[in-house]
């Protein structure tokens, strides 16, 4: 993909290259998502076996995560390329997992560390 360097470039029609500044929030938000997505295989196997779960089940219940991460890559990535605010996705996202988190902590009444 050529990107132009010249700021000037969006008024003949070509794109305009992305500030330092957001190619830089880019690289943070890809470090912690992917410290999050690599972190939750090992946590959820250690979180389903203290529930008395086989390696079986632990391992069906992260294959059924992972294909179901693979079949939702182009639908989601389909509606980021549509979308025009991609940050009120993000923060959606984000507050939308922080609440049902929270929400799910009040049902079980108890601590996320026990």
């Amino acid at each position: 993909m050529n990107t132009p360097t010249n700021p000037e470039a969006s008024k003949a029609g070509e794109p305009r290259m992305p500030s330092a500044r957001t190619l830089h929030g880019l690289d943070w938000l890809n470090f912690f998502l992917a410290d999050v997505q690599t972190g939750v295989g090992p946590f959820l196997a250690i979180y389903l076996a203290g529930y008395k779960w086989n390696e079986e089940r632990v391992g069906l219940a992260l294959t059924v995560g992972g294909i179901a991460g693979i079949l939702t890559q182009i639908p989601a990535g389909a509606l980021v390329d549509r979308l025009r605010s991609k940050r009120a996705l993000i923060a959606a996202g984000s507050t939308g997992n922080t609440m049902i988190t929270c929400w799910y902590e009040c049902l079980n009444h108890s601590a996320i560390v026990r």
